[in-house]
């Protein structure tokens, strides 16, 4: 049964905190898109996950934060292949590498929801490996067109060879299924969310933050969400 919130009320972060946030603005970004607009009942519940996923989780910066529908007027095509974006969000997450697998695990729940769609996450710090990701039912696939423009950009700025080492080495690991990079659980010990699991310390130093985040019942489980999209 889904769970109907009340949004009002939630607390975020304290104003300093977020101040700080908005002036060191490392973003991760989230797109869905689809040539059809994104339907009320489907709507409703990825409103209700955001909003469980903001409360049960910490965010030392920016929240969840996926923007309501696009009037069918006002529907971004943004290339003439692509499907237009339906829906756009972004969260700021500074040097917050658990929050970034946080959006991570909410974009690929979110192509599991809307398998007809397709969700695209870019990150502006170091988590995506390739900077951007793609997701189409619950697949992960790298966004070979962004990646064509990037290094057209870096090849125009003659900045190419001194980053395409390092773009084909996060392509080998994208052909591996390694999208993201392997941060220590260890350094997130202290989050609330991650003590109350009671794992050993010795335990976690073995863990990443993706392998961390099997650990956890997000909500599209424990409201039993996921059903929809099968």
């Amino acid at each position: 049964m889904l769970l109907i919130l009340v949004l009002a009320g939630v607390p975020g972060p304290d104003p300093l905190t977020l101040q700080a946030c908005i002036n060191m603005g490392r973003t991760l970004h989230y797109e869905v898109r689809s040539e059809k607009p994104v339907d009320w009942n489907s709507w409703r519940e990825i409103r209700a996950v955001e909003a469980l996923m903001n409360l049960r989780f910490t965010w030392t910066c920016e929240e969840l934060s996926l923007g309501n529908p696009y009037r069918e007027e006002t529907v971004v095509r943004k290339t003439p292949t692509e499907p237009p974006v339906q829906h756009q969000g972004f969260t700021k997450v500074r040097d917050d590498e658990w929050n970034a697998e946080l959006v991570f695990q909410f974009c690929w729940w979110l192509s599991r929801r809307l398998p007809d769609a397709t969700i695209k996450l870019s990150d502006e710090g170091d988590y995506v490996l390739l900077g951007r990701v793609l997701f189409r039912g619950g697949r992960l696939e790298t966004d070979d067109d962004a990646m064509a423009r990037q290094i057209k950009h870096l090849e125009k700025h003659g900045l190419l060879a001194k980053y395409l080492p390092r773009i084909e080495e996060a392509r080998v690991k994208a052909k591996r299924g390694i999208f993201f990079a392997s941060v220590p659980a260890s350094d997130y010990a202290e989050r609330p969310e991650i003590k109350a699991l009671n794992i050993p310390t010795d335990e976690l130093a073995t863990l990443t933050l993706h392998e961390l985040s099997a650990r956890f019942a997000f909500p599209w489980e424990t409201e039993h969400l996921d059903e929809a999209a099968t």
